[in-house]
């Protein structure tokens, strides 16, 4: 951009620049625009310059030297360059406020939801960081949870049922067990593939919600597939999926043993593989969508210590005789013992209980500011026009 005006504050930084520390670098005038000024340089003359320093104006709006060189950190420009596409912005801006688009809808949209943006950031976020928690608030969380901060072991857990009545003689016994047996051999012998066990969504990670114990995929997430060319396309965006299959809907690493899945992922059958064995109709397959302690007081106990004698998710217990039947088992997922007092639980419980907060925070944030703007909600016509309940006033 050959202006004038711009050279000659281009001049000026540079002319400071050498004052700071480039040595004779500067003594043949100022490099060109876009040119690398050494950025120990630039950053020692930007520091020296006083805050709100002047580098140059578009029709008197101000571009300082710390805005200069916050662009040129944020973008990797040089100096020059950086400088260029600030006094770029502000022609533009003059052009389109010529213009009048200053009263464009749009624009004046886009400028509420950046001064939202600025406003959220600025006051209220830092009004909700975990340091903000109050004590007592955290407690009462810890107390509400106390029973997965202080556990025995807890184990998750699929089973096939072959049902026996109470009271049946014992051929029928034996006819339930005799069903399973030959099962017994298939779901040891099933596909193996990794799986992340959960207690709840935040453990998931970004794009994954946490579904009977285990982190699923969104709908929008990498390894959500409908066959094999989906966890192709996987890998070919993210190496870790290279040979991922498609099984529930989730494109899965194979493995024989956890030590060829990731740190917390198990290795094991999927769930539909194992249930899908029950192709009796006097079998049925079910799921436990629940941890139990090894005391669990609604579970047999028989079928209990079964569970809990499993040693390694991805393990198949039985058959096992409990006051239902016999049972084929799947170790889904464990949990291993924790006895964490309220300090110890402090880091497990900060990033469970921070969302309900920082949620809580901003209702009553809305409730003061109704309280001081006026809010006028027509639910007749968003009934009408949504079919929906009517809408309250925050």
């Amino acid at each position: 951009m050959a202006l004038a005006p711009l050279s000659r504050a281009w001049a000026a930084l540079a002319i400071a620049a050498g004052a700071a520390g480039c040595g004779g670098e500067g003594a043949g005038g100022p490099p060109s625009p876009g040119s690398a000024l050494p950025a120990a340089a630039f950053s020692a003359a930007a520091a020296a310059a006083a805050p709100g320093t002047l580098a140059a104006s578009v029709n008197g709006a101000a571009i300082t030297v710390d805005a200069v060189a916050a662009h040129a950190r944020a973008t990797g420009l040089a100096p020059a360059a950086a400088l260029d596409d600030l006094v770029a912005a502000e022609l533009l801006a003059a052009e389109a406020l010529k213009r009048g688009l200053a009263a464009d809808p749009d624009v004046i949209a886009a400028g509420r939801r950046a001064m939202v943006r600025r406003y959220v950031d600025e006051q209220f976020a830092p009004a909700v960081a975990p340091s903000e928690i109050p004590d007592a608030a955290l407690r009462a969380v810890y107390e509400a949870n106390r029973h997965w901060m202080e556990h025995d072991r807890l184990v998750m857990t699929i089973h096939i049922l072959a049902p026996v009545k109470k009271g049946a003689p014992p051929e029928a016994s034996a006819a339930a067990r005799a069903a399973l047996e030959p099962l017994a051999a298939a779901a040891r012998a099933l596909p193996r593939y990794c799986h992340r066990p959960c207690l709840e969504d935040a453990t998931c990670g970004e794009r994954h919600l946490c579904v009977e114990a285990e982190c699923a995929p969104d709908a929008d997430a990498i390894d959500w597939c409908s066959g094999p060319e989906d966890c192709a396309a996987a890998a070919d965006s993210d190496a870790t999926w290279e040979g991922a299959v498609c099984a529930e809907a989730s494109c899965h690493r194979p493995c024989a043993t956890a030590a060829d899945c990731g740190a917390g992922e198990t290795c094991r059958a999927t769930t539909n593989d194992f249930l899908s064995l029950a192709t009796d109709p006097s079998l049925r397959p079910e799921r436990i969508t629940a941890w139990y302690p090894p005391d669990a007081p609604s579970i047999d106990p028989a079928y209990l210590a079964a569970a809990h004698a499993l040693k390694t998710p991805g393990d198949v217990g039985g058959p096992v005789q409990s006051s239902f039947g016999w049972h084929l088992i799947l170790l889904t997922a464990e949990q291993p013992p924790l006895h964490a007092d309220f300090d110890e639980a402090r880091a497990l419980l900060l990033p469970r209980y921070l969302p309900a907060f920082q949620k809580e925070r901003f209702g009553a944030l809305m409730r003061s500011l109704a309280g001081e703007h006026a809010v006028f909600v027509d639910e007749a016509a968003v009934g009408t026009a949504f079919g929906a309940a009517p809408l309250a006033a925050p």
